[in-house]
């Protein structure tokens, strides 16, 4: 899947127990999947690259994220291949809580720093 905004956005938890997300992020400042409360992922596979440019509104910058959190989140199980070459990109933003017990990463950023 290729995507220019965001690719699963939700104002509600977000639960991953299993099947597969393959996403390459190209608009500026997206993300990939983005939720409200809590993400928990506990199987599964994501891959995903991100490329998406820096958003500057009147001086709030908005980076690419493949994954973002605006709570908690929880991984125990799952394998992760994420790439992010945007600008200040981050591969995994949590706002609160991130804990991992289980699950296989590998996980790369190389944008220039914002």
């Amino acid at each position: 899947m290729r995507m220019k905004g965001d690719g699963i956005d939700l104002d509600d938890n977000f639960t991953m127990k299993g099947g597969c997300i393959d996403m390459n992020l190209e608009g500026e400042a997206a993300k990939g999947v983005k939720c409200g409360k809590l993400m928990v992922i506990e199987g599964g596979s994501i891959t995903a690259t991100a490329s998406g440019a820096l958003k500057n509104k009147n001086g709030d910058l908005a980076y690419c994220s493949i994954l973002k959190c605006d709570s908690s989140m929880t991984v125990t199980g799952g394998d992760f291949n994420l790439v992010n070459i945007s600008p200040g990109g981050k591969c995994i933003s949590v706002s609160h809580n991130l804990t991992i017990s289980g699950g296989t990463f590998y996980m790369e950023t190389s944008g220039d720093g914002a």
